[in-house]
C-alpha cells in the first residue's frame, strides 16, 4: 500500500510530467519498459502524441507553470505550428520575463541562431517578427553579462549593434564599457586580446556611425541610455510601450570617448594598421564636428598617405585648425592623434634600423635580408680622437656624473706625436651641437688619417664601387626626418612648458603598446635627441630602457622554466607567459640588442669614458653569433667611411644624421675598430701612468689587432706598438701566448728583441726570464699553423679583464629564446662556458 501510494504522488507531481514530456520529445531510442507499461513506442509520431498526451494531463493540474508552457512551446514547433509556438512565446515573455530558464532558452536559440544549426530553434527565430528576433539577442545578451560570460556578453551586443543600428545610441556605451571592465578584470598582457578585438571590431564600429554629443562630466537625466540596474522587462526595445529610444546622437561623456579612443588605437598600432588607425581618429574627431572633413575619413586617408613623406605635414594641417586649438576637449583628441602619428613615423624608421627591410624591394623579410645575413643600421659616428690633456680630463670627470656635453677645451701642451697632431684638428665640437652635426670634421680628418698615413694592403680591391648600395640607409634617414619634423610639430601644439617626454611616456603606458612598438618609440626619441644636440643622458636612458626591458622579460620565462611547470593561477598566467615569448621571439630582431649596445657604447666614447664603452664592445664580440672576421671586412668598412665622406662633403647633405648599414660582420667590424682606438686613446691620455698598465694596454692592442690582419700591421702594429715596447724597453704580459694566435706577430717580437737586446720580455705565466718567453715564441711559430684567431681566444680574453661572466647570462639567454624563432642564430658564448665570457652590467 505504501508503494502504491508513493507511485501516485510521484505520477501526480509537475516533476514526474516533466520528465515523462521530455523524454518522448528528446530520446527516441528509449524502450517501451522505462517510459509506460501501457504505450508500445514505435514511430517519432507515436512519441509525439504520447508527449501531447501528457502535456494536456499536466496542463489541467498546472496550467500557469513555466515548465509546461515551454514544453506546449516546443511540441508546437514539433507540429510545424508556428503560429501557435509564437502565441505560447509571446505570453512566456510576458508573464516569465525574468525567469532564468526562459533566459537559458532564449540563449539556446541564439546558439542555434549563430550556428546555423538548422534546428527547431534556428527555424523559428527566422520565423518570428524583427523586433522579437531584437528581443531575443538583447536579452541573452544581458543574461550573459548577468552569468559573468562577458566575453560572450560582448561579441552579442555586438552582434546587435551591428544587425539593429537603432538600438546603438542606447546599449553601444553600455556594451563598450563591459569589453573595457572584463580587459581590466583579466588584465591580459597583449591588446591583441579578444575582449579588445570585440571592442574594436564589433562594438566601436556601430557607436561611430552615429553622430557624437560629449559631455564634459556626466550624461544629462533626461537622455535615456541603458542601466544595467533597471528591470530588463522595461528596457527599450524589449518593452513594446518603449520603442522609440533611437535618438539622432549618441550621448557620451569626453572620458568614455577619449577611452575608447585610445583603445582603438593601441589595437590598430598593435597590429600595425596605421591607415585605420588614422581612419578612426579622424572619424571621432569629424563626428564629434571637431574638425571639418571635406570628404569621408576614408577619402581623406587616400590623400594622406600619397605621399607618406608629407603625411605629417598634412594631418597637422588638419588637427591644429584655430577651432581645435582652442577647444579644450578638441585638442587632447588632437594631441592623441599626433601622438598617434609620431608612433607610426617611429616605427617605420625602426623597421629599416632594426634591418626588417628588404632592399630590392621594401617588403618584409623577417630580421633576415635577401642575402640571408641579418642586417641593421648604425650611427655612423668615427672614433674621435681627442687630445687628452689634464684640463680636458678634468671636464671629462664632470661629464662622468651628468652625461651631459660640455666645450671642449684646447690645451696648449702640444706632443711632437703626428697622430696626436691630427687627432688635435678633430676637437672642434662643442657640447651644444649634435653628435652628427660634429661629424664632419670627423670623417673628413679620420678618413684621411687612413688613406694617406697609413698605407693599404696590397689585398685591398674587395669593395668595388658599384656594390655600393645606400638605399636602405637614404630611406631610413628619410623617415628620421619625418619623425623629427612630426615630434616638433607635436611641441608646436603643446603649451612652451610641456614637458614632452613625460606626456609621451604616460601616452605610450595607456596605450599599453607591444615590445617592438614601444622599443621602436624608445630608439627614435633616443636617436632624435643625439641628433637635435639634447643632453646625451637621455638617450643613454632609453637605451638602457630597450635593454632592461630584454632582461626583465627573459628573467621571467626562466623563473617559470626552473620551475618545471607553469604557475598555478589559471589560464591568464598562461596568456601571459605564452605573450612574454611572443614578444621576445617574434618582435625583436635579432640585431637589435647588439646595435642598442653598439648605440651605448658611442655615447661614452663622446664623453671618453672608455671604460664604460668598451664593457658595450665587447659584450657585442662575445655573443655576436659571426663567422672570422678577414682583412676585406676592415677594408669594406674604411671604403664605406670614405663614401660617406664624401656625403658629407656635399653641402646638400652635410647637416643630415648619418647611417650605415652593417651585417653582423660589420658590427663586429666597427666594435673592433673602436675598442682599438679606446685602448690608444687611453694610451696617449695615460702616458704618465704606471708601466704595468701601459703593458695591458699595449698587449690588449695586440690581441685585437688579430683580427683582421694584415689590416692592423701597417696603421697599429708597425706605427704605433712596436715602437712604444722599445721605447719602454720591455713588455710585460704572462698570458700573452694565450690570448696571441698570430705568427707573424710573434716573429715581429722576436725580430724586435734580436735589435734591442736589453729589451725584457715577461710573457709566461710565474716565469720572468726572457730568454724563456723567447723559446717560447719560437716553440710557438715552429708548431702553430693557422694565424687566424678564435672566436673562443676573443670571449676569454674579454672575460680576463676584471669582467664578471655572471652578469652576462640573462642576455645570452634572451638570444637563445630568438634562437627559437630563427635556428640560424647560433650564439658563440653560452651560459655553460660563462667562466671566459664577459659580463652584460646592464642586466
Amino acid at each position: 500500500m505504501n508503494s502504491n501510494t508513493s507511485n501516485q504522488v510521484v505520477a501526480n507531481s509537475l516533476e514526474y510530467y516533466v520528465d515523462m514530456i521530455n523524454r518522448y520529445l528528446t530520446n527516441p531510442t528509449t524502450s517501451q519498459l522505462e517510459l509506460h507499461n501501457h504505450h508500445p513506442v514505435e514511430t517519432s509520431d507515436m512519441r509525439l502524441q504520447y508527449a501531447i498526451h501528457y502535456l494536456q494531463q499536466a496542463l489541467q493540474k498546472y496550467p500557469e507553470a513555466y515548465e509546461l508552457k515551454i514544453l506546449d512551446h516546443r511540441i508546437a514547433l514539433k507540429q510545424g505550428d508556428t503560429t501557435k509556438a509564437k502565441l505560447i512565446f509571446d505570453s512566456i515573455r510576458e508573464k516569465f520575463p525574468d525567469h532564468i530558464p526562459f533566459k537559458k532558452y532564449l540563449a539556446e536559440i541564439t546558439q542555434s541562431v549563430l550556428a546555423k544549426s538548422r534546428d527547431d530553434n534556428f527555424s523559428f527565430f527566422l520565423k518570428i517578427p524583427t523586433k522579437t528576433q531584437r528581443e531575443v539577442f538583447i536579452r541573452t545578451a544581458i543574461y550573459y553579462e548577468s552569468t559573468g560570460a562577458f566575453l560572450e556578453s560582448c561579441q552579442m551586443f555586438a552582434l546587435v549593434l551591428k544587425t539593429y543600428p537603432e538600438t546603438t545610441t542606447y546599449y553601444g556605451a553600455h556594451a563598450a564599457q563591459i569589453a573595457i571592465r572584463s580587459e581590466n578584470h583579466h588584465q591580459p598582457t597583449s591588446v591583441l586580446n579578444p575582449y579588445r578585438q570585440c571592442l574594436v571590431n564589433g562594438i566601436l564600429p556601430g557607436i561611430l556611425r552615429n553622430k557624437m554629443a560629449v559631455y564634459p562630466d556626466k550624461i544629462p537625466a533626461d537622455i535615456v541610455v541603458y542601466q544595467p540596474e533597471l528591470p530588463v522587462s522595461s528596457a527599450p526595445f524589449i518593452s513594446n510601450s518603449n520603442d522609440t529610444a533611437a535618438q539622432s546622437s549618441f550621448h557620451v561623456t569626453f572620458d568614455q570617448l577619449k577611452l575608447w579612443l585610445q583603445c582603438g588605437q593601441s589595437f590598430y598600432i598593435a597590429n600595425k594598421d596605421w591607415r585605420k588607425l588614422f581612419e578612426v581618429s579622424l572619424s571621432v574627431m569629424d563626428i564629434c564636428n571637431y574638425v571639418k572633413l571635406k570628404s569621408s575619413p576614408r577619402t581623406t586617408l587616400v590623400d594622406l598617405f600619397l605621399d607618406c613623406r608629407k603625411l605629417p605635414d598634412k594631418l597637422f594641417k588638419l588637427l591644429c585648425q584655430e577651432k581645435i586649438i582652442n577647444d579644450l576637449y578638441a585638442s587632447s583628441f588632437a594631441r592623441t592623434i599626433a601622438m598617434a602619428c609620431f608612433v607610426h613615423c617611429c616605427y617605420e624608421f625602426y623597421e629599416y634600423v632594426a634591418g626588417l627591410k628588404d632592399k630590392s624591394s621594401g617588403g618584409y623579410v623577417s630580421f633576415i635580408d635577401s642575402y640571408g645575413q641579418k642586417t641593421c643600421l648604425i650611427p655612423c659616428c668615427p672614433n674621435p680622437h681627442f687630445e687628452s690633456t689634464e684640463a680636458i680630463r678634468i671636464r671629462v670627470e664632470k661629464l662622468k656624473s651628468s652625461l651631459i656635453p660640455k666645450e671642449n677645451e684646447m690645451s696648449s701642451d702640444e706632443s711632437t706625436n703626428k697622430r696626436v697632431v691630427k687627432r688635435r684638428k678633430l676637437t672642434n665640437s662643442s657640447s651644444s651641437t649634435s653628435i652628427s652635426s660634429g661629424m664632419e670634421a670627423t670623417i673628413s680628418e679620420y678618413s684621411e688619417d687612413l688613406a694617406n698615413a697609413h698605407p693599404k694592403s696590397e689585398h685591398s680591391n674587395f669593395i668595388e664601387d658599384d656594390q655600393f648600395d645606400e638605399s636602405v640607409a637614404n630611406e631610413a634617414i628619410i623617415l628620421f626626418e619625418r619623425a623629427d619634423e612630426c615630434w616638433n610639430l607635436i611641441r608646436e601644439m603643446y603649451p612652451e612648458n610641456t614637458n614632452l617626454e613625460q606626456d609621451l611616456e604616460l601616452q605610450l603606458k595607456s596605450w599599453n603598446l607591444p615590445l617592438d612598438v614601444t622599443n621602436a618609440v624608445m630608439l627614435t626619441r633616443s636617436e632624435l635627441n643625439l641628433k637635435n644636440g639634447g643632453y646625451l643622458g637621455i638617450s643613454l636612458n632609453y637605451f638602457q630602457d630597450i635593454c632592461g626591458r630584454f632582461s626583465d622579460d627573459t628573467r621571467y620565462i626562466n623563473s617559470i622554466r626552473q620551475q618545471g611547470k607553469k604557475p598555478n593561477n589559471g589560464e591568464e598566467d598562461n596568456m601571459k607567459i605564452n605573450d612574454t615569448e611572443f614578444a621576445i621571439q617574434n618582435q625583436t630582431p635579432l640585431m637589435l640588442p647588439l646595435r642598442v649596445l653598439y648605440s651605448i657604447a658611442i655615447i661614452y666614447i663622446t664623453v671618453k669614458m672608455w671604460g664604460e664603452a668598451r664593457a658595450e664592445l665587447l659584450i657585442i664580440l662575445a655573443v655576436m653569433p659571426y663567422t672570422t672576421v678577414l682583412n676585406e671586412h676592415f677594408e669594406k668598412d674604411e671604403w664605406l667611411l670614405t663614401k660617406i665622406k664624401n656625403n658629407f662633403d656635399n653641402e646638400q647633405l652635410k647637416n643630415r644624421y648619418k647611417l650605415i648599414e652593417v651585417t653582423q660582420e660589420g658590427l663586429v667590424v666597427r666594435a673592433i675598430k673602436d675598442l682599438i682606438w679606446s685602448y690608444e686613446m687611453e694610451l696617449d691620455a695615460n702616458s704618465s701612468n704606471s708601466n704595468d698598465k701601459e703593458d695591458i694596454k699595449l698587449c690588449q692592442l695586440i690581441i685585437l689587432s688579430q683580427y683582421g690582419w694584415p689590416y692592423w700591421r701597417d696603421r697599429l702594429f708597425y706605427p704605433i706598438i712596436l715602437p712604444r715596447i722599445k721605447k719602454r724597453g720591455a713588455l710585460i704580459y704572462p698570458r700573452f701566448l694565450q690570448f696571441v694566435s698570430n705568427v707573424e706577430i710573434a716573429e715581429e717580437i722576436i725580430k724586435l728583441y734580436q735589435n734591442s737586446p736589453n729589451l725584457k720580455l715577461h710573457l709566461l705565466p710565474n716565469n720572468n726570464s726572457t730568454s724563456d718567453s723567447i723559446k717560447a715564441l719560437e716553440t710557438f711559430i715552429r708548431r702553430e699553423t693557422v694565424s687566424s684567431p678564435s672566436i673562443d681566444s676573443l670571449i676569454e680574453f674579454s672575460s680576463y679583464f676584471g669582467l664578471s661572466p655572471i652578469q652576462l647570462q640573462p642576455l645570452l639567454e634572451w638570444l637563445n629564446l630568438i634562437d627559437m624563432a630563427s635556428k640560424s642564430f647560433i650564439t658563440r658564448a653560452t651560459p655553460n662556458n660563462c667562466a671566459s665570457v664577459i659580463a652584460f652590467k646592464l642586466f
